[in-house]
């Protein structure tokens, strides 16, 4: 409907994914055959850590995708397949579509993501570095960030965080390359100046921060106060 496809518009248009989420359910309840909108909140459960509305989502965008164009049908296809874990299957698909559409970024981290979960480090850094090359935005930096770091390369994350800053990239995006590396170095002031940046962001930075700050809590033998920062963050991802 029309009223569906406004609602739509606005919350495509928001940057807080929480309000985006929200106006994405409403356009579904106006219009509960909104293919769009129901893919949209795939992508928004994915972000905010909603791990089963992502997955219901999904199976609702794909059982409706069967009329959609080759694009469109192929990257829903890609999200119900990793919403449910098939990842075997989610491989073949991304490469089918990269061989189509070469020039878009999305695929590469997807492929990324999914050989770090199969300890491909050489293969994670790969992909994640093809789709930086590609868009130089804060998620292809978050993915290559992590394949390097897994792998120990501190040195290579600074010059990473330096080229993103020189390409106009945001200082959050900047920062959370740099978290690993400030944490690896000992240096207490940075990080916790970085976690404090993160830690105001939604979404996947906050979610991010909480690990940090987990982490460090944990190394300095705090364990009341890990579990009173992780407790919210994991209550939030079963929603």
């Amino acid at each position: 409907s029309l009223q569906a496809y406004q609602v739509f518009a606005i919350g495509s248009a928001v940057d807080d994914p929480n309000e985006q989420h929200e106006l994405l359910k409403r356009a579904v309840e106006l219009d509960p055959d909104f293919v769009g909108a129901y893919s949209s909140l795939t992508t928004t459960c994915w972000t905010l850590g909603h791990c089963k509305e992502q997955r219901q989502f999904a199976q609702e965008a794909h059982g409706r995708s069967s009329k959609l164009p080759e694009r469109d049908r192929l990257l829903i296809d890609i999200d119900y397949l990793d919403a449910t874990y098939d990842f075997d299957t989610e491989i073949d698909r991304l490469k089918q579509y990269q061989h189509l559409y070469p020039n878009e970024s999305l695929t590469g981290n997807y492929l990324a993501s999914i050989y770090l979960a199969q300890e491909d480090l050489i293969s994670a850094e790969t992909y994640a570095r093809a789709a930086y090359n590609l868009t130089y935005d804060a998620n292809n930096l978050s993915m290559l960030r992590l394949s390097l770091a897994l792998q120990g390369k501190a040195d290579e994350i600074e010059r990473l965080a330096a080229d993103f800053r020189a390409r106009g990239g945001s200082e959050e995006g900047a920062t959370m390359a740099l978290l690993h590396v400030y944490q690896l170095r000992g240096d207490r002031e940075r990080l916790e100046q970085g976690i404090r940046l993160l830690e105001r962001k939604p979404g996947y930075l906050k979610r991010l921060a909480t690990y940090y700050r987990v982490k460090t809590l944990l190394a300095a033998g705090l364990l009341s106060r890990a579990h009173d920062a992780v407790v919210p963050a994991w209550r939030a991802a079963r929603e």
